[in-house]
């Protein structure tokens, strides 16, 4: 489980094992991912909500059910569309919508 990520060398990986608030997503179980037009990385993880990775600095920020981004933790499919917006999708068969514009989801249940 978890993310790695290409250096830029090129030569080698480098394992993403925390975010910036230190919780552990080493082994997280990764079930989307998707590059949004800013060039940040995101995933989409059973358990440990939406992560999101500034591929420029390596930094990770995780978005979940408590920061009231997400349903649940345990999202399973994940779209960005060409303007930008992220589409979230769960087991149960709900949906989020990130506005990059302003960083607020909407939930559709």
């Amino acid at each position: 489980g978890g993310l790695n990520r290409l250096l830029p060398t090129g030569a080698q990986f480098s394992r993403i094992t925390r975010t910036r608030t230190g919780t552990n997503v080493a082994t997280a179980a990764v079930t989307g991912i998707a590059e949004d037009r800013r060039g940040q990385l995101w995933a989409t993880t059973f358990g440990k909500g939406l992560l999101r990775v500034n591929l420029q600095t390596g930094q990770v920020d995780q978005l979940t059910a408590a920061t009231g981004h997400l349903l649940i933790n345990f999202a399973n499919t994940l779209h960005a569309d060409p303007d930008g917006t992220l589409w979230i999708g769960y087991v149960a068969g709900n949906l989020t919508r990130l506005d990059p514009k302003t960083g607020r989801p909407k939930h559709y249940k």
